[in-house]
């Protein structure tokens, strides 16, 4: 069991075992919550917290501020460049640990989540843990589920040792993305490390709870233009068609059963016939709302024209 104050377990704080970091931008609502379930964790290791601010222009600075006078294995950096890679990067470099753990300043980790997830680093180099949403998410609403290791290494749960951040370089941009339009910097640097030999593993033990954040049709539906970002992440990171992509060529099983009732409507009004109809069955079958619908073209719309401009297919 964790004990408060400048030592943990005969243990000095100035030479932590593990290091978490958290990026905040903007998280004024959310960021309590984070710190106080880092706060609270049941781990045989002594930690620190640092939480990076990311220019953020709300109270998450404060926040972050007044919980470090309360704590003192919290500290607080600012990164006046915005966020994500650079602040990420920022975090490690003041890391006085011996592992690190990144975690958002929108989820709240189970109370274990640093014990097993030191049980997990002694079998691989860098561990993906599971994420769920705090509680049930409307039809609409915004958060993140990972369930297994499917290739993206979403920095919303992820531990490793510092090796790790040297065999990839640190967090940068993807290529054709500027810092302050974020996008797979996570995933492009967790595979620049398995391209440089680190093992990955999956701790299905390791749990953060991330936020729910309510959104309504309109918002789904302009949401699904990010999908256009994806083919220039497969062009980064050709290995997602083996690990992430559905059967190689599409983004999921969604987007495939829409193209396929696509492709099926198409051939029903040049060959005037019903029969070609039938390849819509596996869309109808997951029953799509008609905003949904709409944001399945908007994204079928938004993967095509993105295909086209980096010249890498996803579909």
């Amino acid at each position: 069991m964790m004990t408060a104050g400048l030592r943990q377990n005969g243990v000095s704080m100035a030479n932590p075992q593990l290091s978490v970091i958290v990026p905040a931008h903007n998280a004024e609502g959310t960021l309590a919550a984070t710190l106080a379930a880092l706060r609270t964790q049941e781990v045989s290791a002594s930690f620190e917290v640092i939480v990076v601010d990311s220019a953020s222009s709300d109270r998450t600075l404060q926040i972050a501020r007044d919980l470090a006078s309360a704590d003192p294995r919290i500290r607080v950096l600012h990164n006046p460049a915005g966020e994500p890679a650079s602040s990420r990067n920022l975090g490690v470099a003041a890391a006085r640990g011996t592992l690190i753990a990144f975690t958002d300043a929108d989820c709240v980790p189970d109370r274990n989540w640093l014990e097993t997830g030191l049980d997990a680093l002694e079998r691989a180099d860098l561990i993906q843990g599971r994420v769920l949403p705090a509680g049930r998410p409307g039809r609409y609403d915004r958060t993140l589920s990972v369930g297994h290791e499917s290739g993206l290494y979403e920095t919303a749960n992820l531990l490793m040792h510092p090796h790790v951040f040297t065999l990839a370089g640190g967090f940068s941009p993807l290529p054709g993305f500027a810092e302050n339009r974020p996008f797979g910097e996570d995933t492009w640097f967790a595979w620049r490390a398995r391209r440089a030999g680190a093992r990955t593993s999956f701790s299905a033990e390791t749990v953060v709870h991330h936020a729910i954040f309510p959104r309504g049709p309109r918002g789904y539906i302009s949401e699904q233009r990010r999908r256009g970002h994806f083919p220039a992440l497969v062009r980064a990171v050709p290995e997602l068609r083996r690990h992430f992509l559905y059967r190689h060529w599409f983004l999921s099983r969604r987007t495939a059963a829409f193209d396929l009732a696509l492709l099926g409507g198409a051939l029903a009004w040049l060959s005037r016939r019903p029969h070609p109809l039938g390849a819509a069955l596996p869309y109808l079958l997951m029953a799509p709302r008609p905003a949904e619908v709409l944001a399945d073209a908007v994204g079928a719309v938004a993967l095509a024209r993105a295909s086209l401009a980096t010249r890498t297919p996803v579909l």
